[in-house]
């Protein structure tokens, strides 16, 4: 699993730090790119849940991951090479692989890290490292050598993510399925009750109904996030940054997750994971507001030091929130409603944004977007369950 979330890292620095400026390079407008951004979302947000069903009891996690990383290239490819019609189609392909990618990994690397692994907050921590060394060398060579320079460090990236996949073990009810006798004729033709009609979806809303409001708040969180993350980078051209200064962004975020995702066990110890998801969402929203008050490229870009620190508590905080609300063998589907909240919340978010950027400015925007973080870090205060939150017991929905 690390040289697997090390190939995320690598993939997503060659890809996310310049998204957004190479979209509008290509024609399109803050509007139209946060139009796009809402439409790759909501495709995401929609088939996600289906994802989860089938990394969770059909083709099992390593399949799921599988079927998404493969995905994931492809459309990568599509972005990296192809006119901008091609570009469209392949983040529409990145956005829907993805959340198969994210969901299934998520719940095979915490699956490793209760049997003996590395911890999720190392394994997770992998990515960022990976991430901010490759951002920085993908700045300073697409300045220097354009697009078709980050084509080694893409094909690293897709390799490390892809060739391991079939050395993992798929500790999933399905995989342990594939290995129990067969059923007879009789329970075959058992039909399955109303209730389930979803699939692993009812029965998780069904076991664990407080996921319904923390799904609510990763919902509103992205919300309005999305103005820093889809609108900072174009920010930060506007004012003077170019492609190295991006990069060098991106790798100040991610190295400073490093150590905050090592520690957040620690550090969150002692106030919990409601209170940090809380501090960490509320420290954000004052973050996103300040970017109204720069018009340095270098001031914007340091910025994202607190960011990224934000970010890795915020991140372990939720991620950890869903293990411990969710039966082990519904995790690829707790996961992939997690982030399919944050896929919606970003697609909607975007659209407002970006709209906003176009007509109000970037002012309103991000000054708006930091008041509604800071509201959300209220309500997360007030509906994340408090301790650890096991709703019915092992025996009565499975093996956790």
């Amino acid at each position: 699993m690390l040289t697997i979330y090390g190939g995320f890292g690598v993939v997503g620095a060659v890809f996310y730090p310049f998204y957004a400026v190479a979209m509008i390079d290509r024609g399109l407008s803050a509007g139209e790119l946060g139009l796009l951004t809402a439409a790759t979302a909501l495709v995401s947000s929609a088939v996600g849940p289906a994802w989860g069903h089938l990394a969770d009891r059909v083709v099992g996690r390593r399949a799921g991951l599988a079927i998404g990383e493969i995905s994931s290239a492809i459309g990568i490819l599509l972005f990296a090479f192809g006119d901008l019609s091609a570009a469209i189609g392949g983040t529409i392909l990145m956005a829907v692989a993805g959340n198969a990618s994210n969901s299934s990994a998520d719940a095979l690397a915490l699956g490793i890290a209760r049997d003996g692994g590395p911890r999720f907050a190392v394994t997770r921590a992998v990515t960022s490292f990976t991430y901010a060394v490759t951002a920085l060398a993908a700045g300073v060579a697409i300045r220097d050598g354009g697009g078709s320079s980050i084509v080694p460090l893409l094909a690293v990236g897709l390799c490390c993510t892809i060739l391991p996949i079939p050395f993992l073990k798929d500790r999933s009810v399905m995989a342990a399925h594939r290995s129990a006798p067969p059923r007879t004729a009789s329970a075959r033709r058992t039909r399955r009750p109303a209730r389930d009609r979803f699939g692993s979806v009812s029965e998780l809303l069904r076991i664990a109904p407080a996921m319904v409001p923390f799904v609510a708040i990763i919902f509103l969180e992205a919300l309005c996030a999305a103005s820093f993350y889809r609108l900072g980078p174009v920010r930060i051209n506007e004012v003077g940054g170019d492609a190295a200064m991006l990069g060098l962004g991106a790798t100040l975020a991610a190295f400073i997750e490093v150590p905050f995702m090592i520690a957040s066990a620690r550090m969150l110890k002692g106030i919990g994971l409601r209170r940090g998801f809380a501090a960490a969402t509320a420290i954000m929203g004052v973050i996103t507001a300040s970017v109204a008050l720069f018009d340095s490229a270098l001031s914007l870009t340091l910025l994202r030091l607190a960011e990224g620190a934000v970010f890795a508590i915020a991140l372990m905080c939720a991620v950890e929130v869903v293990d411990r609300l969710v039966p082990r063998r519904l995790h690829a589907t707790g996961q992939s409603l997690y982030h399919s909240a944050g896929t919606l919340g970003a697609a909607l978010g975007g659209i407002v944004a970006g709209f906003l950027y176009d007509t109000a400015g970037s002012t309103v925007v991000f000054v708006a977007s930091g008041v509604g973080l800071l509201i959300t870090a209220l309500f997360a205060l007030r509906t994340i369950p408090r301790g650890r939150v096991l709703l019915e017991s092992d025996a009565t929905h499975g093996a956790r």
